[in-house]
């Protein structure tokens, strides 16, 4: 079992389509919070089940005020933030209403499974580092790097405001490590 987490548009739906999801069985994506919090996602119990049972899990993490802005421009629906354990869609600049810092933490602390963290941003650099965790080299579709600012009209000041300690975790985090091996 694999189970690919994490923070919303942040390259969780990429690095799941390279490793066979959704039509490969026993991959699971979720953007929830790591075992055994959960929020309220709905994946929770199959991903307590299969990193209990001894999967693998990877976890990609990136720029957190990109992520907003993306996730602001994509609209996501209700069933997206009800997965972040959030009830409805709110204003993303008001509160951290869709647990990215929390989701970040979970992940990041010591883990009793293995688990891959990666960096979005520097994630091709570290392709050779999936394929020495899964055994396998995921079939990576052609690399499109994020544009240095992408939503020129966003609010930077109220972003920093909700998202600014977050941004400086993972501005201090490595852009690749490994737990549990």
């Amino acid at each position: 079992m694999l189970v690919v987490a994490g923070i919303p548009r942040c390259g969780t739906t990429y690095v799941a389509n390279a490793v066979g999801w959704p039509h490969e069985r026993g991959v699971i994506k979720t953007h929830g919070l790591a075992p055994p919090e959960s929020l309220g996602d709905p994946m929770a119990g199959r991903v307590n089940e299969a990193l209990a049972r001894g999967g693998k899990a990877l976890f990609i993490f990136g720029d957190p005020l990109h992520a907003v802005m993306s996730t602001l421009k994509n609209q996501f629906n209700k069933v997206h933030f009800r997965n972040c354990g959030c009830a409805f869609p709110r204003d993303l600049l008001e509160k951290d209403w869709l647990h990215y810092e929390q989701m970040f933490d979970s992940w990041m602390k010591p883990q009793p499974f293995e688990v891959l963290r990666v960096r979005y941003e520097t994630m091709p650099e570290h392709f050779g580092a999936f394929k020495e965790f899964l055994g396998f080299m995921p079939s990576f579709a052609p690399w499109r790097a994020r544009a240095a600012c992408p939503f020129p009209n966003m609010p930077r000041e109220k972003l920093l405001k909700v998202y600014g300690r977050l941004a400086d975790k993972i501005a201090k985090a490595p852009d690749v490590s490994l737990e549990g091996i």
